[in-house]
């Protein structure tokens, strides 16, 4: 029994002694192969960069940097030169971006004064705009007034009208839309009321067309031409809403929300059969930034103030 121990002894041993002798190199070997996943893993970190980069050019770049200089972001197109710098330091569209940085630094210190200027003057200081740019449609308003009545659907000299409630008079303005579109959707105008540094909600303006080639046209007998966006660019139409005296003796506003609501309907039993309904929703009160050039809203006129 004892000539076996022995030799077994021993083996154990050895094999001990070398467990010990190749464990430090495992270990390393390890090491070894972490440190390079960790390279690779930063190779194809930085391949994947590149390949975003490839799919966002500097010339795309330079677009988007014009179209937010065109659209008032200046902040966004000085990031944006500050990126296309750093990301293509040698490309033509780099010089191009950099020599526009001293009109947006000019066009952002005059936005400052504007703003700095309209805080003092409040909402004198934002500009009335009777012509103005909704999406696909060009609007222009004239001859808005405060009147006793509200004249629409003329057709020869014989026209509609709407006396105002005692108490009351209307806003009434003439409007006309040029569209791109065929069966556009319009804007709606808006009464506000100033209360100090905030506009207080009154009404919307109703919409109807200004004038029928004839009564037949009116009555829906046959086609107006001039009154369909399918058939002409350009048509006209009246504005009004009756407001309260008490309102209309002190400061108020005419708005409009960079919105198109409004659609042509049909009713054959309506006199005129085409109308344009809907509603544009305005918040119960506006402040002096809701007239910033990238937020909804436009003023129109004001009034008594």
């Amino acid at each position: 029994m004892k000539k076996y121990i022995y030799p077994l002894l021993t083996l154990l041993f050895t094999l001990s002694c070398t467990n010990e002798a190749t464990a430090p190199k495992s270990s390393q070997t390890i090491d070894s192969l972490i440190s390079e996943i960790k390279a690779r893993d930063e190779v194809i970190s930085k391949l994947n960069d590149s390949i975003s980069i490839l799919k966002y050019p500097a010339d795309q770049r330079l677009a988007t940097i014009k179209k937010h200089v065109t659209d008032g972001e200046y902040e966004k197109a000085l990031s944006e030169i500050s990126l296309l710098e750093t990301i293509f330091p040698n490309a033509q569209e780099t010089t191009t971006a950099l020599g526009l940085v001293p009109e947006i630094n000019s066009k952002v210190e005059a936005k400052k004064k504007d703003e700095e200027m309209r805080k003092a003057l409040g909402f004198k200081g934002v500009p009335q705009k009777m012509s103005f740019e909704i999406d696909y449609n060009k609007v222009a308003l004239s001859k808005m007034s405060i009147s006793k009545t509200f004249v629409f659907d003329a057709y020869g000299d014989q026209w509609f009208y709407r006396d105002a409630d005692r108490g009351t008079k209307f806003v009434t303005s003439a409007m006309s839309v040029t569209s791109t579109a065929k069966d556009p959707r319009l804007p709606q105008l808006a009464v506000y009321k100033v209360d100090g540094d905030k506009l207080t909600y009154v009404s919307v303006l109703e919409t109807q067309f200004a004038r029928w080639e004839d009564y037949g046209s009116y009555l829906g007998n046959y086609h107006d031409s001039g009154n369909d966006f399918q058939k002409v660019s350009t048509v006209r139409f009246k504005v009004g809403v009756q407001v309260e005296d008490e309102i209309l003796s002190g400061p108020f506003a005419v708005v409009v929300k960079k919105e198109n609501a409004l659609v042509r309907t049909t009713d054959r039993f309506a006199n005129p059969p085409v109308s344009y309904v809907g509603l544009v929703l305005y918040p119960q009160q506006l402040s002096l930034s809701d007239f910033d050039s990238d937020k909804d809203y436009i003023m129109v006129k004001l009034f008594n103030l």
